[in-house]
């Protein structure tokens, strides 16, 4: 068995790491059989902010690690036989999707409309309007959270229910004084179950809960905590477009990225055809 050398040699690495990338002998830093590992190759394993110490860990185990690899890698060669063409087969497939991949990625970076206009959303919204059924109770709300030790409990309790633009303003103030939680989620909807994560409210019947209140008063030992439902959507009802605008967003641009991969594989195609760079040698 031939002799397996492994060195690292640090001080002389330390002292001409100036000298890399100037077009320099590289640095071997370890070695198995005829393979050697470069330190150039992996010097962005090693974060800037390490000290010289560990730095050198870092070297010394990766070199270790590679060390090991190599050795298993050298009798996977040896015994697998009929095995290693399967592998091989499969490492170059592997290798040639993801290099596709890579690079379609980049294309459809560079060249796919990703604007979306209000109305291809809406068309897209009520073509698949089944698609867009509820999974869960959404509302949109208004969510007050005040230490028990405030003095103005009782304004807060008046003005978080109000509609008015004014009082919703004096209530923003309000909150802001006294150090407590203001959040109306910018006026989006969000999971009924999201409000009732930050508030001790246990509620079992949420549907008929909704149906029936328009607010939630509760308090634990520190705090007071305030909502008020300013609308709500019930489970399996018609999403609201604003609640999905996203998810559709999404879904037409990908139907654009098939598109335009596939009218692209086409003319990939037929310019191999054009140019008899293409045989296909099948009767």
């Amino acid at each position: 068995m031939k002799r397996i050398s492994i060195y690292i040699s640090i001080v002389i690495i330390l002292l001409s790491c100036n000298n890399i990338g100037n077009g320099l002998k590289k640095h071997v830093i370890a070695r198995v059989y005829d393979k050697e590992l470069y330190l150039e190759d992996i010097l962005d394993q090693i974060p800037e902010y390490h000290s010289s110490e560990d730095s050198l860990l870092i070297l010394r185990n990766y070199a270790n690690r590679w060390v090991k690899d190599q050795l298993f890698l050298n009798k996977a060669n040896q015994n697998l036989g009929d095995i290693k063409q399967n592998i091989e087969w499969e490492i170059e497939k592997y290798r040639t999707r993801l290099m596709v991949y890579h690079y379609q990625q980049e294309i459809i970076m560079q060249e796919l409309d990703t604007l979306v206009e209000n109305s291809e959303i809406e068309d897209y919204f009520n073509k698949y309007l089944q698609d867009f059924r509820l999974t869960q109770n959404i509302v949109k709300a208004l969510y007050i959270k005040v230490p028990r030790s405030s003095d103005k409990i009782a304004t807060i309790r008046t003005l978080y229910r109000s509609g008015k633009d004014s009082e919703i303003v004096q209530l923003k103030k309000l909150c802001n004084e006294e150090d407590a939680i203001f959040d109306n989620f910018n006026n989006n909807w969000i999971a009924f179950n999201k409000i009732l994560s930050v508030t001790p409210a246990r509620i079992s019947n949420k549907e008929r809960y909704l149906n029936t209140n328009k607010s939630i008063e509760e308090s634990d030992s520190l705090y007071f905590h305030f909502v008020n439902i300013i609308d709500y959507k019930l489970y399996d009802t018609e999403a609201p477009i604003a609640f999905v605008k996203e998810k559709i967003t999404d879904l037409i641009l990908n139907k654009r990225k098939i598109r335009y991969l596939q009218r692209m594989e086409n003319d990939l195609y037929n310019d191999g055809i054009r140019s008899n760079v293409i045989e296909i040698l099948i009767d």
